[in-house]
């Protein structure tokens, strides 16, 4: 498993349509072994950065807010950026409509024009509607060789770690802390994009939500 995963790893910044969909079914040991190496890596970033921050005095600090619950942290959000920033990595028409729909319900929401559980109701049918065999298939395989992949995957990862740079509440892109924190979520963004070409959308959800989840807990405790 361990040279499979070399393999797929050298595929995702080599040549990512080589990397072999297998889906979630029947392989419960691979997925396994990928989300335990992939755990390992995103906690080590993270501690890292955690680590690099007491180095460096004065540093701007990441804003937690007051009423965040686990449900928005650990369920919405990673379901939220994994649809957004990993949907479309597979190329089809059925998941260009898919985000297209998702982008538009989300602008609605940020712009409080759509209420907050209106929201959340459309999170939960919009993942049933992920997990659905008939449509599973279609989510997760590009039919055709796509020649613009590479660029995707690096531009997703680069919208993703820019993205979570809203969590400073003073943003300087040339501070040693930012530019830290920017690369482990870019990396991070990385082994997502591994997990849903290898396995699906469902398993980039899956760990997202477990990270988000373990994120949560130690933030609130």
């Amino acid at each position: 498993m361990f040279n499979l995963l070399k393999k797929d790893v050298r595929y995702l910044f080599t040549s990512p349509n080589s990397i072999q969909y297998v889906g979630l079914r029947g392989n419960l040991k691979l997925i396994l072994y990928y989300y335990f190496i992939s755990i390992l890596f995103i906690l080590s970033s993270s501690v890292f950065f955690g680590i690099l921050k007491h180095f460096f005095i004065n540093q701007p600090h990441i804003v937690i807010p007051k009423n965040i619950t686990f449900l928005k942290v650990a369920i919405v959000a990673p379901i939220m950026e994994e649809i957004l920033f990993r949907l479309v990595i597979r190329v089809n028409k059925s998941n260009i409509i898919l985000f297209v729909v998702f982008l538009i319900v989300s602008l609605l929401y940020e712009t409080y024009i759509l209420t907050t559980t209106a929201y959340y109701i459309f999170i939960g049918g919009f993942s049933l509607f992920l997990i659905s065999k008939k449509f599973n298939h279609k989510i997760n395989s590009s039919f055709e060789k796509n020649n613009s992949l590479p660029f995707l995957i690096y531009f997703s990862c680069l919208l993703f770690g820019l993205f979570h740079l809203s969590n400073f509440k003073d943003i300087d892109i040339t501070n040693i802390t930012v530019i830290t924190y920017l690369i482990s979520k870019i990396l991070d963004g990385f082994v997502f994009i591994l997990l849903r070409l290898k396995f699906g959308i469902i398993a980039s959800i899956l760990l997202h939500i477990f990270i988000n989840s373990l994120a949560y807990i130690l933030i609130s405790y």
